[in-house]
């Protein structure tokens, strides 16, 4: 018997991912239970982040939520994609938040699932997936096969014009980070095709990764605030 949730993250008013994530709990037959499992967000220390960087160590911040009555299951954390992948556990866990660490040590930039499922006597018992970029900042410039995409002036004082010429995946959403990969802004671009401006006035100087969220992709750009 299953049941499909949909999941939002209040504190973000985009999702904290690149796409939108998704949840399902059923009632196992061994356990009996109805269960919820979702990431709350990934942190980097004690900041949340938008983007994993290559080769640091981040804890990803889950909560498990039961119905009826309380079971103790195993958590499994997944990153992968077709090219990769990482996987880490935490047992005998119930009810609660947790906390479970994840390396991204050794793994590749790119498009990744990021997952996690409630075991219940090794059956599924609820199950969590989103999408989350891993980059490697010593090598953004360009990470895409674009050209769609020009950004000027570089470094940038007050005003950023974009120029994107792919009216067949409009861009849907603009997010800046800074170079650990905590956000410092998102907006909706005022167009989501052609020559857009965004303002910086509100940055502090120094270097930043610009990520333009398409509908069927994520493109990142190197950007320099030099007030």
């Amino acid at each position: 018997m299953k049941r499909l949730f949909t999941l939002l993250l209040s504190i973000y008013c985009y999702s904290v991912f690149a796409q939108s994530p998704s949840s399902t709990g059923h009632i196992t037959p061994a356990g009996g239970c109805i269960y919820d499992i979702f990431v709350n967000k990934v942190t980097e220390g004690y900041s949340p982040v938008f983007t994993l960087i290559s080769n640091r160590s981040y804890f990803v911040n889950l909560s498990v939520q039961g119905a009826f009555r309380a079971c103790t299951g195993d958590i499994q954390v997944t990153l992968s994609n077709n090219a990769a992948g990482i996987t880490n556990y935490l047992y005998n866990v119930s009810d609660g938040t947790y906390d479970i660490s994840l390396s991204t040590v050794a793994v590749p930039p790119g498009i990744y699932d990021l997952a996690a499922t409630f075991y219940l006597n090794s059956e599924v018992a609820a199950g969590y997936s989103t999408k989350i970029s891993v980059i490697d900042i010593t090598a953004v410039q360009q990470i895409d096969n674009t050209n769609s995409i020009s950004i000027f002036p570089n470094p940038a004082t007050d005003l950023l014009t974009i120029n994107y010429t792919d009216a067949a995946s409009p861009i849907e959403a603009i997010r800046m980070t800074d170079m650990s990969g905590r956000q410092v802004k998102m907006l909706q671009p005022v167009t989501t095709f052609g020559i857009s401006q965004i303002s910086l006035s509100d940055l502090p100087s120094g270097m930043y990764i610009m990520q333009l969220h398409s509908t069927d992709d994520v493109f990142y750009r190197k950007v320099v605030v030099n007030h």
